[in-house]
């Protein structure tokens, strides 16, 4: 078993797509704990609505590969449409920010709110 930080994000019905990827997951491992879910601007897209984040700890038995592919079928079943745009609204986002307490999401050291929500499920994680 492996112990993973999911981080999640959603600006398109998040009060349906955050709960039903919260239930789809659950076949890729148990969730253990959930952060703290916070309102952000769009990233370089003003013009957006805010983006709710947050985080869920999850203990897979699932490969890294396995699970990363599990990740983008959950965004798939909930609607995500996948664009050029990287900052794009969507229904759902789904990015492996830790595996096995190794940091793996490159974002995660350029937006604060990933790291606090790390930080909320594993405390003193990165210190």
């Amino acid at each position: 078993m492996t112990i993973a930080v999911v981080g999640v994000g959603s600006n398109i019905e998040p009060d349906r797509f955050i709960p039903l990827a919260r239930e789809k997951i659950e076949r890729a491992g148990d969730v253990l704990g959930e952060s703290t879910f916070i309102h952000t601007p769009a990233i370089n897209r003003p013009d957006l609505a805010d983006f709710r984040n947050g985080s869920w700890l999850v203990n897979t038995p699932l490969s890294k590969t396995v699970f990363t592919h599990e990740l983008k079928t959950i965004e798939d079943e909930c609607a995500r449409v996948r664009c050029e745009d990287k900052f794009a609204s969507r229904t759902l986002d789904l990015d492996l920010l830790v595996w096995d307490g190794e940091i793996v999401d490159d974002d995660y050291h350029t937006r604060k709110f990933l790291r606090d929500s790390v930080e909320e499920l594993i405390p003193g994680f990165d210190k």
